[in-house]
């Protein structure tokens, strides 16, 4: 006999394809079960943060960030990267779509339902409520444009970051944590390599996004490479190691080699200018520019 208290779905319109069940029914578990905040781990910390700011469920949201801001480490800082430029992307997306949409309800919904069992929550919580999952439909592919707009959110400096921004505060933990703390546990991970020949280090800078790359390069207290001859010359190798990341790049993207004309068209080159004499603030200044496509002049047979 089901002793069960019936039950209706509730949908719930996402269009976040980062937020999961386990997520969602973590947040619905926490207004019911305070400890359900001893679900949250590094792994699912992202999800459950993003998922506590849809619900407004500000406490949760805190220690989510919390959780996440800990994570920042040598071994995660690019992927945390990654992550910051994607969430970017898909804020600017979601916003388009949803103007786009008219607001639709039922686009990318999921089922959460109460009474049922939650196959991947254990404990008293699983037992007190479930989770049933539908297809989601709205997912979104980021476009170019909105890659290039997110990439200037890495240019705000920590005041203009709202308390209750829990992602624009992880892109500036993330943002000071290469500026100061990278460099420290990469010289105490391995204190015989000098920071501008460590590996890691290079690759790190290499792939960062242009905006980051820039801020960081050109802020005078980024100390860690020494003087600004010295962040000069890292610059100038940096910048020579992302020209040949982004020509293999457009080569895998065209599915065969780009010759040079074409090479200077979709690739932006970068370059970095070192000047003297000047007064207080940074001495060394990265900037990008995109070449102008080659034309060419078809003349007509007489």
């Amino acid at each position: 006999m089901d002793m069960s208290a019936p039950h209706e779905p509730v949908r719930i319109a996402l269009v976040d394809p980062e937020i999961t069940d386990e997520a969602i029914a973590i947040c619905l578990g926490y207004l019911y079960a305070p400890f359900a905040v001893n679900l949250i781990t590094p792994i699912n910390a992202r999800p459950v943060l993003l998922a506590s700011i849809l619900l407004a469920l500000p406490d949760l949201s805190s220690l989510a960030y919390d959780l996440c801001r800990k994570s920042i480490q040598v071994d995660s800082v690019r992927s945390w990267i990654e992550w910051c430029d994607a969430r970017e992307e898909q804020e600017i997306v979601s916003s388009r779509t949803a103007k786009r949409d008219g607001g639709d309800e039922n686009e990318g919904s999921q089922e959460v339902g109460f009474g049922g069992i939650a196959n991947y929550i254990n404990g008293s919580l699983a037992s007190a409520m479930g989770l049933s999952a539908g297809g989601r439909s709205g997912s979104v592919t980021p476009s170019s444009e909105a890659s290039v707009k997110a990439g200037v959110a890495w240019v705000s400096g920590n005041n203009e970051v709202q308390q209750d921004d829990w992602v624009g505060r992880l892109r500036s933990d993330v943002k000071n944590y290469l500026s100061h703390g990278y460099a420290q546990e990469l010289a105490r991970k391995s204190p015989e390599t000098p920071l501008a020949t460590n590996p890691e280090f290079l690759a790190t800078f290499t792939s960062l996004p242009f905006e980051l790359f820039k801020s960081l390069l050109e802020d005078a207290s980024f100390t860690a490479l020494g003087s600004d001859q010295e962040r000069f010359g890292f610059a100038r190798k940096i910048i020579a190691s992302r020209r040949k990341r982004a020509l293999a790049l457009a080569n895998a993207r065209s599915g065969q080699a780009v010759n040079p004309a074409q090479a200077k068209a979709q690739v932006p080159v970068e370059n970095v200018v070192l000047r003297f004499g000047g007064g207080s603030g940074s001495n060394v200044h990265v900037t990008r520019k995109t070449q102008a496509r080659a034309l060419w002049k078809v003349e007509k047979d007489a």
